[in-house]
C-alpha cells in the first residue's frame, strides 16, 4: 500500500515511487527499521529488513535533505559492516532530526493554506 501524503499538497499522485522525495515516507521506513532493530536485534534475517528499510528511508530524502540521507547511510553502513557496538544514540538523534524536519514542513504547509484561504476571503 502506498502513502497518500502527496495529496496533502494537492498532488493527485496515486502511488509514491521508491525514490520519490517524501519526508513522511522517510519517517515511515526509518520507524520500521528502528522497530525491527529494537524487537529482533541484528540477527541475520532481521538485519536484512533493517538495512532495506534504512535504504528506503534514505532514498526518500536524499535530494531534499541530503544531510539526513548521509546520517541514515552512516547508520546503515554500521549495521552492514556488523559494527552495531558502535551504534550509540544514532537512532534517537535521527528520530529527532526527522521529527524536526516534518514539523517545519507541516508548519509551512499550514501557513501556505492559511495564506491561500485569506486571499480567497
Amino acid at each position: 500500500m502506498s502513502c497518500s501524503c502527496h495529496r496533502k499538497d494537492g498532488n493527485p499522485t496515486e502511488l509514491t515511487s521508491p525514490d520519490e522525495q517524501c519526508l513522511a515516507c522517510c519517517e515511515k521506513h526509518f520507524s520500521q527499521a528502528w522497530d525491527w532493530a529494537c524487537e529482533g536485534g541484528y540477527i541475520a534475517v532481521n538485519r536484512q529488513k533493517i538495512i532495506g528499510a534504512l535504504a528506503s528511508a534514505q532514498a526518500h530524502c536524499w535530494r531534499g535533505e541530503y544531510a539526513l540521507a548521509e546520517k541514515l547511510r552512516d547508520l546503515r553502513h554500521l549495521i552492514q559492516d556488523r559494527e552495531e557496538e558502535k551504534i550509540t544514540n544514532q537512532w534517537e538523534k535521527l528520530a529527532r532530526d526527522i521529527d524536526l524536519l516534518l514539523r517545519r514542513q507541516t508548519l509551512g504547509r499550514k501557513t501556505m493554506h492559511a495564506e491561500e484561504a485569506g486571499r480567497r476571503n
